[in-house]
């Protein structure tokens, strides 16, 4: 089957996603980006290069991602997930000893968060759980 980078089922939002992302090197970014340019026939000749790239640097996961903004922005700090809410997600902030520091926020859909990048998450974290201070 022929595809384009809008109509790859296994490359279409791994794509998005890196063409976008300041959390992958420039040359992925780059690369993505210029999936979006090619035509059929070059997207084809392209597709096995995408492929490896995307197995080097895989689309971290919403949790993943929500604890790296943690501890990239609040090193003393640690978030929790409220297990019971899964499919949703549902987290706090809190202390090393434990102390909750932030009210919990309301349960996202997953597909709500997925599109996300590190910077809306932070500012989505700052505005409903309030900044740690």
């Amino acid at each position: 089957m022929i595809y384009s980078p809008y109509t790859d089922p296994e490359l279409r939002d791994w794509l998005r996603w890196a063409s976008e992302s300041h959390e992958v090197p420039m040359f992925v970014r780059t690369i993505a980006e210029a999936a979006f340019l090619a035509d059929l026939r070059n997207y084809a000749q392209l597709r096995p290069v995408l492929r490896e790239v995307k197995r080097q640097y895989p689309r971290p996961t919403i949790v993943e991602r929500i604890r790296s903004v943690v501890a990239d922005d609040f090193p003393h700090y640690s978030v929790v997930f409220d297990e019971d809410a899964w499919p949703m997600v549902r987290f706090r902030i809190q202390d090393m000893s434990g102390t909750m520091l932030s009210r919990a926020c309301p349960p996202f859909e997953l597909w709500e968060l997925e599109g996300l990048t590190k910077d809306d998450l932070r500012s989505m974290i700052r505005r409903l759980c309030g900044s740690p201070n």
